[in-house]
């Protein structure tokens, strides 16, 4: 019996690259650059601070994934800081923070069967729970779900910067599950990544179901329970899934 949908955010509830992510990282860069000159801050040029910062990056995005240990985006600019030998409160910080996310939260757009879809899944009786990848502290994203009107649908919410581990570690998903108080194979995760979303619940006793993506890595040994093009498509799968186990 299914007892529980837990989703994806980015590309699967949410669109957020409406812009090439490289474009909004720079974005991203630069607006943390104008925030440390206002305090205070000798910089070097932009150019020569962009690369650096975006070497930095690089790196430590490259760790994260193999090791799958998140990196939060607070460390990457106390790492910044601290190079450039610059206190900075918490308060300043938290500027930063919300500056670097700025360029990426002003192009985010809901897909339109969004909202209808959660509502249906909610009638239906089944719990509903978010599992998403972010450098970002979770209390922005839930901002952007409130902005758009579906942070009511949420019984659970788990962002792997808040947690320090990323999907397709087991934990994200365990952790997820626990605070749902469901089972592995009474739950179903939708995300548009098949190496994250959905081997990573698979591997957990999910079902997974990829909203495919042609842009994402297809693992060939990976065989999704089932598989979508939209979202309200998952309304179908359920009800089969339902109906089966009924029978």
């Amino acid at each position: 019996m299914i007892k529980a949908v837990l989703f994806d955010m980015g590309s699967t509830l949410l669109e957020f690259e409406n812009q090439p992510w490289e474009e909004l990282i720079r974005q991203g860069i630069e607006a943390v650059y104008a925030g440390l000159i206002a305090h205070g801050a000798v910089l070097p040029g932009p150019q020569e601070f962009f690369q650096a910062f975006r070497e930095t990056y690089r790196q430590t995005w490259q760790e994260a994934e193999r090791s799958l240990l998140e990196m939060e985006i607070r460390a990457l600019l106390h790492k910044t800081a601290q190079e450039l030998a610059l206190p900075l409160s918490d308060a300043q910080m938290w500027h930063l923070v919300r500056a670097h996310y700025a360029p990426v939260a002003s192009q985010v757009t809901i897909y339109a069967d969004t909202i209808d879809t959660l509502a249906d899944v909610r009638r239906r009786g089944m719990k509903i729970g978010l599992v998403s990848n972010t450098v970002w502290p979770g209390v922005l994203h839930k901002e952007d779900l409130e902005r758009f009107g579906i942070l009511e649908f949420f019984d659970h919410l788990l962002f792997s910067a808040d947690l320090g581990v990323r999907k397709p570690h087991p934990q994200i998903f365990l952790a997820a599950l626990e605070a749902l108080n469901v089972a592995p194979g009474e739950a179903v995760f939708v995300g548009d990544r098949v190496p994250e979303d959905v081997d990573g619940a698979m591997r957990v006793g999910m079902r997974g179901v990829w909203k495919e993506r042609p842009d994402r890595e297809r693992l060939p040994h990976v065989i999704p329970d089932a598989q979508i093009t939209h979202l309200r498509e998952l309304l179908a799968v359920l009800d089969a899934w339902t109906e089966r186990n009924v029978a």
